[in-house]
């Protein structure tokens, strides 16, 4: 649990400063333990007014999940037919699946919309396709550990699609610059494959609030990820 809240925790932290300030649809494919502390991480910090998710595996399960994202604090979800409805007219969109290959046409994507790649993080595999990847100005939570196992950028670069060079820049030197992410016109694309400080400083938080509680360790994830991305 901690660690897909500090995922989404850490996404928040990455839409705050590279998704456009007046972002309001959120898009969303995959309905896995990510999704939805995705929608609350994107909410603290954009005033999100429409989220459309898709998943392949949604379908039996429309109503139950729809009942997960009201009890995290989500008042409506539109479960679409089709990972182009979720992507088409989305400002931000996550994509958080275990797929092997791209769920995601670039092509289906609007200028200036940020997309968080949280999903596969294994060298041969990807969910984005080359198109998304050429189009994107890239940010990695590392990009010393994306080369070694996004398969997202691996193949991209392996295809000689994009150079080395196109993907090193990391979210602590967007965090350092005193002035906004210049994003202009271009998809931004931020990269997460999961560093291990990132769950200690989530861990800490978790416990030094169990601990402040007095009482049995009892507290709410949801409140935690919102605070963290904010």
């Amino acid at each position: 649990a901690i660690t897909a809240f500090r995922t989404a925790a850490v996404s928040g932290v990455a839409m705050r400063h590279l998704a456009r300030e007046n972002a309001e649809v959120l898009g969303i494919l995959g309905a896995g333990v990510l999704s939805v502390p995705h929608m609350l991480a994107a909410s603290a910090v954009r005033p999100i007014r429409i989220i459309r998710v898709y998943s392949p595996h949604l379908s039996a399960r429309q109503e139950d999940f729809a009942l997960a994202a009201r009890a995290a604090g989500v008042a409506t979800v539109d479960i679409v037919t089709s990972a182009k409805q979720a992507a088409a007219d989305a400002d931000i969109l996550v994509t958080c699946t275990s797929s092997a290959s791209p769920v995601l046409d670039g092509r289906w994507l609007q200028s200036g919309a940020c997309i968080i790649a949280v999903g596969n993080a294994t060298p041969n595999s990807r969910e984005l396709d080359t198109t998304t990847v050429m189009r994107s100005h890239v940010i990695c939570d590392s990009w010393r550990a994306c080369i070694l196992e996004a398969g997202d950028l691996l193949i991209p670069i392996k295809e000689g699609s994009i150079a080395d060079s196109h993907i090193k820049h990391d979210l602590g030197d967007v965090l350092k610059q005193d002035q906004p992410w210049a994003k202009g016109s271009a998809l931004v694309l931020f990269k997460s494959v999961g560093l291990a400080f990132e769950d200690i400083i989530a861990a800490r938080s978790v416990y030094s609030k169990a601990m402040a509680s007095k009482t049995a360790a009892r507290f709410d994830f949801f409140d935690i990820v919102k605070a963290m991305a904010s």
